[in-house]
């Protein structure tokens, strides 16, 4: 209306969670009486719910600046939006009065400026049985650097980079997952990875994709409180909680996710924790990434300690996947080795632990497991022949091994582990975190009975699964129908 504005950004959010991110190839700077082009052209229709600008002053003006928003809604939107009881539209103070159109009436949805933030309430929540989404709460604690906080979902969310932060940081997310229209196991997301590099195919959608709600970074007694007032409300997996170490080749997101993906998948209504050390999530890194795993000891340990000193948890299960299970079987022989100081006394001192494709060398393994095995309930392996980290990890090391790998002459077996060779469950060719062991729907039903009851032999809780003897012991191979 006076002067001109450079638009930077415009961001979409409709009632049915979808959200169009504009993100523009450059600046788009606007004079007065001009327009953008149509933004986020749909032929199907939907009720927009906000619309947020993102812009800077350009030139000189005087008095307030007034932007005008325009959308199309039909007499069908307007009727969805009373039943769902929305609020109704408002428009920027000072902008006009709307205009007439052919097919409909030109309303204004509520907006605002990001470059002013507002603070809004957590992720809403999967009680609401009209939402196409549930949200999960993952408590974490990380030694990855804090970076810049990033705008999304009209909030401020912490984010985390690639590199280490030198101290544990604890905190909550809400993850928000999709009720209907994936596979059990699955992670959906608009991004695509083609082995160098990562593409958004389309918009985030609350009703198809994970996506992140939330991320606060909270000090010990507010961790503390949170993580207790949730253990309070759980019922199947009573007074249980879960702390799950995620391996090579995973960004701070990716670990939300997979801890999410496996919490929801399995019905797990316990406390779920997740550790994410500093991994580079890049196929070049996975030297550094080694490092980086073995860096994170002494603050996984600390995380450990205090979930199992002050959760209130009962039962804690740990479970670590492919890199991850270097950190923590560091972490469980130091533990062997020093009796808890100040936790409540109980034998064993875990729940299950599950060594999901461990990338440790086959010895580091063997040496292992008797000094730690007596920590936990019970201990399983998943092991598999057809992972490509897995199979890098033994070039790399020599042609020995890792203990995850099943060769031709057949898994690791040892004596109190309980070895799953899942070499058919197949894995997702662009997947190069080789999540395979959380993918697959019967895998992931076969954890949540070793989770809730710790029942053994692997085949008492899937009958996919087939004893095979050998002169080490038995071992169980998946057949899938």
């Amino acid at each position: 209306r006076q002067g001109s504005i450079v638009i930077e950004r415009v961001v979409v959010t409709y009632s049915n969670g979808q959200v169009h991110y504009g993100d523009l190839e450059k600046p788009l700077t606007l004079q007065t009486g001009q327009s953008t082009p149509s933004i986020d052209p749909r032929d199907e229709e939907r009720f927009v719910d906000t619309v947020d600008v993102a812009y800077t002053m350009a030139g000189r003006t005087t008095g307030p600046v007034q932007i005008e928003v325009q959308a199309l809604q039909s007499t069908r939107g307007r009727q969805v939006a009373r039943a769902e009881k929305a609020p109704p539209p408002t428009r920027t103070v000072g902008a006009p009065a709307g205009t007439a159109a052919e097919t409909g009436e030109a309303t204004r949805p509520r907006t605002r400026s990001l470059s002013q933030p507002r603070s809004v309430s957590p992720a809403p929540k999967a009680a609401e049985d009209n939402k196409p989404y549930a949200t999960v709460d993952v408590f974490f604690g990380t030694d990855r650097k804090q970076e810049a906080n990033r705008q999304k979902w009209e909030r401020q969310l912490a984010s985390f980079g690639t590199q280490s932060g030198r101290k544990l940081t604890l905190g909550r997310a809400s993850v928000t997952v999709p009720k209907q229209g994936r596979s059990g196991g699955t992670i959906t997301r608009p991004d695509w990875d083609i082995i160098v590099a990562r593409f958004s195919l389309r918009n985030e959608d609350l009703a198809r994709d994970f996506t992140i709600f939330g991320v606060d970074v909270l000090d010990q007694a507010e961790f503390v409180k949170q993580m207790q007032e949730q253990r309070k409300k759980s019922q199947r997996y009573k007074d249980q909680a879960f702390v799950f170490v995620h391996g090579f080749n995973v960004s701070f997101d990716d670990a939300l996710f997979r801890a999410a993906q496996m919490t929801f998948d399995t019905g797990f209504d316990g406390v779920p924790f997740v550790y994410s050390w500093p991994s580079i999530a890049g196929l070049s890194g996975y030297i550094l990434d080694r490092t980086r795993a073995q860096s994170a000891e002494d603050y996984l340990r600390n995380f450990v300690e205090l979930i199992e000193k002050q959760s209130g948890a009962k039962t804690i299960h740990l479970i670590a996947h492919s890199m991850g299970n270097d950190p923590l079987l560091r972490v469980l022989r130091y533990m062997s080795d020093r009796p808890p100081s100040g936790a409540p006394a109980r034998t064993p001192r875990f729940g299950e632990i599950v060594l999901a494709a461990p990338d440790v060398t086959r010895e580091t393994f063997e040496q292992a497991v008797p000094r730690i095995k007596a920590l936990g309930t019970g201990m399983t392996l998943y092991a598999s022949s057809n992972d490509w980290a897995l199979r890098v990890s033994q070039e790399l090391l020599r042609g020995e091994p890792p203990a995850g790998w099943v060769p031709s002459t057949g898994p690791l077996v040892m004596s109190g582990v309980d070895t799953i060779d899942i070499s058919k469950a197949s894995t997702d060719f662009f997947s190069l975190n080789h999540s395979t062991f959380a993918d697959r729907e019967q895998l992931l039903k076969d954890m949540g009975g070793l989770l809730e009851k710790s029942t053994r032999p692997p085949n008492r809780r899937l009958d996919l699964f087939k004893v095979v003897t050998t002169p080490a012991g038995n071992y169980w191979r998946f057949e899938p129908r």
